[in-house]
């Protein structure tokens, strides 16, 4: 019906889209509120509609990404060491 209006922060593709302002919000909700006290993946999950696994999984990502960029930039630098033998 177009009379009942709908809460787009129920909605899947919503929810996904926005995630990573809803985690910025409740970091600067607690940074304002003073609270320096840890809050635990599950509870920030829960606080902005995901799964518990979702805050995990962005960790999981993260370190995974952080250590492709390494071994990217370490094989860059052998790649130019080797490409300068004067250098050696």
């Amino acid at each position: 019906m177009k009379d009942s209006p709908i809460d787009a922060t129920t909605d899947n593709k919503w929810l996904i889209h926005h995630s990573d302002r809803l985690i910025a919000y409740e970091y600067t909700l607690r940074m304002r509120g003073g609270v320096t006290q840890e809050m635990f993946p599950d509870e920030l999950a829960d606080r902005i509609g995901r799964p518990k696994e979702y805050v995990a999984s962005i960790i999981k990502n993260a370190i995974s990404r952080a250590r492709e960029c390494y071994h990217t930039q370490q094989a860059h630098a052998r790649n130019q060491v080797a490409a300068r033998p004067h250098i050696r």
